[in-house]
Formats: structure tokens, C-alpha cells, sequence
């Protein structure tokens, strides 16, 4: 039995590290991360509906052309061969495990601009790169689910192919071991997630009501549910061979709305904790 990369390993984890630096420190330590935010929530917007409707209009994209290339994928839903079966698993992957997560991102974003008084451009890169990461981290959870599987919780060696391409570019490893792929991007899934918790610890403190005990435990909450549950449901469509045809259209189907509907909620306890507190004190200042 092959013995697990552990050199790759070490190799991707400083990769990984360094990235995770690269995320976690300008807004921790970085004077001109706070700056900049200040500056862009400054900036004014010629038309926030205009801005709100492009948003839409991206976010409802991305996820209609994910849905046409994960039903194309999954030879439970729709069997059909591509000539050239790498480059279209490059497009469904941008679409399904990097844009569909992003569009998440976009969700909160909108849910939020669109009940705020007035559009501050920094608070919206903040969320966006928050919940957008949060997605992320979903999504890589399914690769940690989908490379357990296929290598019997990485017991078992399994080696893969054009899937492994462009990972191998961006991570400087030859390995096509699952084991290696899953675990490692287990980790990245951490990474993202510590990152999420940064952007929105620093979005808090760009408030000036900030968010009540009660607000931040149902973020966690919704967050925990949302990384799980699509990392879960893009587990079920991407493994075709494991799952009925019933299966993977309720994952579809039903669950990646199900999904929207999380991040979408998200959005909207941001901005209820804003509405209720500012009336809290209307109140008490009459």
C-alpha cells in the first residue's frame, strides 16, 4: 500500500500557512486595513439600487449556469459525454466549487445594502469577503467528505487525474493522492473560517451599534449550518456513483436554495440588529 505523502503534506500546509497569514494579518495588525475601510465607507454610490440589482443580477447568474453544469456532471441526472471531459471539469469546477460559494457571498451583501440607509462601500467589502470565505470553507468541506469517501477515510490509497491539474499548479505538489487533496483542504477550510471570524470581529467594531450577544450566536449558528449542510449537499451532487437519482435532485434542488435561504437570513440578522437598536434609541431619546 502507497504510504501517505506526508512531504507533500508539510509542503501544501506551509502553502496554506502563508496564505492564511497573507488573510488573517492585514486586518489584524495592518493600520492601513482600518484606513482603507474608512475611506471606501466614505465613498459615495451614484445609485444604490442600481448597484443592488447588478448584485442580483451576477448572484442569480452564477448559481442558474452552476445548476446547468452540475446537472450536465452528474451522470444521474442527465448522462451525457464530453469530448473533452478536462476542460469542461474545470469550468463546473470554477462554477460549482469556487463561484457558487462567491455568489453566497453576494447574498448576504445584498440582503444587507438593501435595508441600510445609506451604502458603506467598506462595510460591504467586509461582509462580502466574510461570508463569501464562509462559503468557501463549505465547499471544501465537501472535497474533505468526497476524498474520505472514495479513499475509506483515508485508509486507503486512491489516485485521481485532470481533477488534480490546476491544485497541483497552485500548490507546487505532483501527488494525485485523494488523501493528500482531502486533508489538506480540510485544513484550508480552517483557514477560511478563522478568516470569516476576523472580517466580521472587525465589522462589529466598525458599527456603531454593535451586534448583542444574542445577534452573535445566531451568526454562529447559521454559519455552522451553512458550511455543513453545503459541503454536505455538494458532496451528494459531485459523487454521482453514490447517490440516486432522488438524492441528487434534493440536493439540488432543494438543498443549494436551502443554502441561499441560510445566507440570506444571515443578511438579514446583521441588519435587524441595526433597525431594532437604532429604534431603541429613538426611544429612549425622546
Amino acid at each position: 500500500m502507497s504510504p501517505f505523502p506526508i512531504a507533500d503534506f508539510i509542503h501544501v500546509l506551509i502553502v496554506y500557512l502563508i496564505i492564511g497569514l497573507i488573510l488573517w494579518l492585514p486586518p489584524l495588525i495592518v493600520p492601513q486595513w482600518k484606513s482603507l475601510v474608512k475611506y471606501l465607507d466614505k465613498k459615495e454610490i451614484m445609485s444604490k439600487k442600481r448597484f443592488e440589482i447588478l448584485l442580483i443580477i451576477l448572484s442569480v447568474s452564477i448559481i442558474i449556469i452552476a445548476f446547468i453544469l452540475i446537472s450536465l456532471h452528474n451522470q444521474r441526472l442527465f448522462p451525457i459525454e464530453f469530448e473533452n471531459m478536462s476542460s469542461y471539469f474545470h469550468i463546473f469546477a470554477t462554477f460549482t466549487f469556487l463561484l457558487l460559494p462567491v455568489s453566497m457571498g453576494i447574498i448576504v451583501t445584498i440582503t444587507y445594502i438593501r435595508n441600510s440607509v445609506k451604502l458603506k462601500l467598506g462595510e460591504f467589502f467586509i461582509l462580502l469577503f466574510a461570508f463569501s470565505a464562509l462559503a468557501l470553507a463549505g465547499s471544501l468541506y465537501h472535497d474533505f467528505l468526497w476524498c474520505g469517501t472514495r479513499t475509506n477515510w483515508y485508509t486507503t490509497p486512491a489516485f485521481g487525474g485532470y481533477d488534480f491539474d490546476v491544485w497541483n499548479l497552485l500548490v507546487g505538489v505532483q501527488s494525485n493522492d485523494y488523501r493528500l487533496l482531502g486533508a489538506c483542504q480540510g485544513v484550508l477550510a480552517l483557514i477560511l473560517i478563522v478568516y470569516s471570524i476576523i472580517l466580521l470581529w472587525k465589522f462589529n467594531s466598525f458599527l456603531e451599534i454593535k451586534l448583542n450577544m444574542i445577534k452573535k450566536i445566531q451568526i454562529i449558528v447559521f454559519s455552522f449550518f451553512a458550511v455543513i449542510f453545503l459541503g454536505f449537499f455538494l458532496f451528494i451532487i459531485d459523487y454521482g456513483s453514490l447517490f440516486d437519482f432522488n438524492q441528487t435532485v434534493h440536493a439540488l434542488f432543494l438543498g443549494i436554495p436551502l443554502i441561499c435561504l441560510l445566507f440570506h437570513q444571515m443578511g438579514k440578522i446583521l441588519i435587524r440588529n441595526t433597525i431594532s437598536e437604532s429604534r431603541e434609541n429613538e426611544l429612549k431619546e425622546k
